[in-house]
């Protein structure tokens, strides 16, 4: 029997209880377009914090941060097939082509989560979680804690 998975997401401490992916709903990201919600979540904390310090100036540093810790139900995952992604689906800032790849997992709904590379390190992964799924509800915050990046990180 599959166990369940653990998951990892940096945030501003007053989102931390919310999983209902409205950032990205604002903004958009690599896997979504605007409009689509959508929680990005990734499979350690070294690469939670990789993907928030890839965002960040030392104008925009973070404070007031949390580590929000997520376990998401057994047979809930849906694996993006990585050797059938065109080059371009690492581009930056985001491609479109990746973009309408989530935003079709997102509309035809047939999974909680999505399993993607990170662009960061392509040899660990990001979850998506889709809030809209019906299994959403199942889903349950193991823990939440403040968290603060270590100041070598703030570069001048």
């Amino acid at each position: 029997m599959a166990s369940t998975l653990k998951v990892f997401r940096i945030c501003k401490t007053k989102f931390s209880t919310e999983l209902k992916g409205s950032g990205a709903f604002y903004c958009g990201g690599r896997w979504n377009s605007i409009g689509n919600f959508v929680l990005y979540t990734s499979s350690s904390v070294s690469l939670s914090m990789l993907e928030v310090l890839v965002h960040v100036s030392v104008e925009t540093w973070p404070d007031d941060m949390s580590l929000v810790t997520i376990i998401i139900p057994a047979g809930s995952v849906e694996e993006l097939d990585v050797n059938s992604l065109l080059d371009q689906w690492r581009k930056l800032p985001s491609s479109e082509y990746a973009q309408k790849i989530g935003d079709k997992w997102i509309e035809d709904n047939n999974s909680l989560v999505l399993k993607v590379p990170s662009v960061l390190n392509p040899k660990e992964y990001n979850y998506l979680i889709n809030p809209n799924h019906t299994l959403c509800t199942k889903i349950k915050i193991e823990s939440i804690i403040p968290w603060s990046f270590d100041p070598r990180f703030k570069k001048e």
